[in-house]
């Protein structure tokens, strides 16, 4: 509250604010920044399940017949998707 030059109160009524949407956790005499998950980059991510990803894509692949149109968002079970989908043609 010093180093802001504001009442202890103050700080104590912003924690209390913080502490239900999980961006504190607070225990006794101790406030703590919530751990901040990351996915990963996404080559990390890339190799994370990639056996099961590899399967969702060899599930896919013989659904889509040559010529249709699909789309492939951009996540890594999409790339192993795309990567089932490479010998079909149009």
């Amino acid at each position: 509250s010093k180093a802001l030059d504001v009442s202890d109160e103050t700080i104590r009524r912003e924690i209390r604010a913080l502490e239900p949407g999980g961006q504190v956790t607070r225990a006794h005499g101790t406030v703590r920044l919530a751990r901040v998950e990351t996915e990963g980059s996404f080559a990390v991510r890339l190799q994370r399940n990639a056996d099961a990803k590899r399967r969702i894509g060899s599930a896919i692949a013989p659904l889509v017949a040559d010529g249709q149109t699909i789309y492939v968002d951009a996540s890594t079970t999409g790339h192993y998707v795309a990567q089932a989908l490479r010998d079909h043609r149009d």
